[in-house]
């Protein structure tokens, strides 16, 4: 019986004990105690460039407290309550980030630290996908651009704008009606803001303050004048060409008095010479250069300070008679040429027109005499040294788009010449300084989107103009940085 009675009371007790665990788990299962946790004032903390400048974190904890940087420039002191936040000095013109984890316990939170750049230009920037062409000014005073628009009564007009960089105030010039005027881009803006617009592919319209559309008239045996470029300051150089007798020719107006440009004796492949254009010129106008336009082939040409006409790249310049077999075997001749080409781009010459920039094109026939191998390199020509600098590195590029005074050249990523992305290289060292988008964040500060082209540094260095394809790639959208 005792036996029996202590079994009966252990099982008793068992039965009470399973029962307590049973409301325990049904509770949680665990001895109830408070949770580790920490608190922050601030979950985000930004220094300036030197870092001297403490920023104060207040921290509240249930227990004691840790603070780790997940980077070396970021240095912390730690106090009762309190955290102190500094950092190394930041050389660079990029903001640099980095994490800051405050620990209790089992509890922890993280702070974010942004250090910001060395001082900097503070820049304005404006991505114009509202425009439908636009351009800069030689110094990067004006931007001319234009759209069409329906008016209030559903008929279709352009507006065309110019817009002050130093204030990024967008002034409208004129609004036109479009069944009266076919507008193909911007060609040119003066430092003065006079703006040039294609019309019809084969006129220039002027757009100014006070005398918003008048066409420039013809003078001797040409018509249909078309501007390309202008000279910086006063802009009282104009280049471009007109329609003559036997093609087109090279003009230019210095304050308004229009003259015809000295033709080259041949074209490209050194026969009869036919079209002739101006692209761009010198800051001070006295040097030009453009191309002939005979066959596709744009072989690039200049003009000096004495107004005498050169090949771009005359130091390497050949035309050579090849004779060929044809698809039915029959031979005849070709003339192969090797030289520098040129786009349609106005800065290709820098300001003080040493560098023009250009694409090294040579042609070569092929082991059996049927087919011509073409090769194609970024190259720029000193007009100074009359040398030709052949970018090997950059075989399969596009050509150069634009050449600054100190020897920076924008080359572009592609071949598709109405678009592009470039890199930035020092003629003098060859080193790449790396794309056109490292080049504004390192110059103004600001981070582009990556599909943004560098095409143009205006003079001065204050600012920067591209370009980048519009969805389709049959537009192109234009933005400009400009230092405020």
């Amino acid at each position: 019986m005792l036996v029996n009675c202590f079994f009966m009371k252990r099982t008793f007790y068992s039965m009470l004990t399973l029962l307590a665990c049973a409301i325990g788990l049904l509770a949680g299962c665990t001895k109830n105690e408070s949770p580790d946790w920490v608190d922050v004032d601030k979950v985000t903390v930004t220094l300036d460039a030197a870092g001297e400048t403490a920023v104060i974190i207040a921290v509240e904890s249930s227990t004691s407290w840790t603070a780790t940087p997940s980077a070396s420039w970021v240095q912390v002191a730690v106090e009762a309550t309190t955290l102190s936040v500094t950092a190394e000095p930041n050389e660079a013109v990029a903001d640099r980030t980095a994490d800051l984890v405050i620990q209790a316990g089992s509890a922890e939170i993280t702070v974010k630290v942004v250090q910001v750049g060395r001082e900097s230009q503070t820049a304005y920037y404006r991505f114009m996908t509202d425009m439908q062409g636009a351009t800069i000014s030689p110094s990067g005073k004006f931007v001319g651009a234009y759209t069409a628009r329906v008016d209030k009564g559903g008929q279709i007009e352009w507006e065309v704008y110019l817009i002050d960089l130093a204030t990024n105030e967008k002034k409208l010039l004129a609004t036109l009606p479009y069944s009266l005027y076919q507008f193909d881009g911007v060609r040119a803006v003066t430092d003065e803001g006079i703006v040039f617009m294609d019309h019809d592919m084969i006129q220039t319209v002027l757009m100014k303050e006070g005398e918003a559309d008048y066409m420039l008239p013809g003078f001797e045996d040409v018509e249909d004048i078309r501007i390309a470029a202008t000279s910086a300051g006063d802009g009282s150089v104009w280049v471009g060409y007109a329609t003559g007798p036997t093609g087109m020719v090279p003009v230019k107006y210095v304050h308004g008095v229009p003259e015809r440009m000295e033709m080259p004796k041949t074209n490209f492949r050194g026969q009869e010479v036919g079209n002739v254009v101006v692209r761009g010129c010198s800051a001070d106008g006295s040097m030009a250069y453009g191309s002939t336009w005979d066959n596709l082939d744009f072989g690039m040409l200049y003009w000096d300070k004495d107004g005498h006409v050169h090949w771009a790249g005359e130091d390497i310049y050949q035309v050579e008679p090849t004779e060929m077999i044809g698809p039915m075997g029959e031979p005849y001749t070709d003339y192969l040429v090797t030289g520098l080409q040129v786009q349609a781009d106005a800065f290709n010459m820098s300001p003080n027109g040493r560098y023009i920039g250009g694409l090294y094109y040579k042609e070569e026939v092929n082991a059996d005499r049927t087919d011509v191998v073409i090769t194609q390199i970024a190259a720029v020509y000193d007009t100074e040294e009359h040398k030709t600098i052949i970018l090997s590195d950059y075989s399969g590029y596009g050509g150069v788009t634009a050449v600054t005074d100190d020897g920076l050249a924008l080359i572009s990523k592609s071949m598709q010449s109405y678009y592009c992305q470039t890199d930035v290289v020092n003629l003098a060292t060859g080193e790449n300084l790396g794309d056109g988008i490292d080049y504004v964040m390192d110059k103004f500060g600001l981070v582009l989107p990556a599909s943004h082209g560098l095409t143009y540094l205006p003079i001065g260095g204050q600012a920067a103009f591209g370009e980048e394809a519009a969805p389709g790639n049959n537009l192109m959208w234009y933005w400009y940085v400009v230092a405020r």
